[in-house]
């Protein structure tokens, strides 16, 4: 619904839309289920919520490079609550280790802000990062693009969630 009411908003003001036909999409509503709240999906209905054990239990990886890499994704998921969209516009330079902070952009705003980080991900991240790499994006990805520069390079937020899946089975 909201997809359809911000192309509902950029017909309008293109001119393509009739002002009452946006203005009936725009006062759209999600119908509430028998419990009252609004439908979140079919797969998923209700929240997943992680016990402290299960917790624990996902961040114990290896300590190899793939693991240390999992334990930082893991960390900056479960604790910093970023999404994985978020986590794959990360750049190396976004941590400072010394303040223990992370400069996160806001897609929205366009303005830049600096989340303190818990002590599991700023170790995570001392550990992940102590390798060096000549990409500025935090987590590589491994597209078979014909340029081989950093921005192709990147780590979707699609093989974000599907590496998260994996870990959780």
């Amino acid at each position: 619904l909201y997809t359809i009411k911000t192309y509902a908003q950029l017909a309008n003001t293109a001119g393509f839309m009739d002002k009452n036909v946006f203005d009936a999409i725009k006062w759209l509503t999600v119908a509430a289920d028998e419990k009252g709240q609004p439908h979140i999906g079919y797969q998923k209905s209700q929240p997943l919520a992680l016990t402290d054990n299960e917790i624990q239990q996902l961040l114990i990886q290896p300590e190899t490079m793939r693991g240390q890499s999992d334990r930082l994704l893991l960390a900056l998921l479960l604790f910093c609550g970023l999404r994985p969209r978020e986590i794959s516009a990360l750049n190396r330079d976004a941590f400072d280790l010394k303040q223990g902070t992370l400069r996160l952009r806001n897609n929205v705003s366009g303005e830049y802000q600096e989340l303190w980080l818990d002590a599991v991900t700023k170790e995570a991240a001392r550990m992940f990062l102590a390798h060096g790499s000549s990409y500025e994006a935090l987590f590589i990805g491994n597209r078979k693009a014909k340029e081989s520069n950093a921005a192709n390079q990147r780590l979707t937020d699609r093989a974000i969630n599907d590496r998260i899946r994996t870990l959780g089975a």
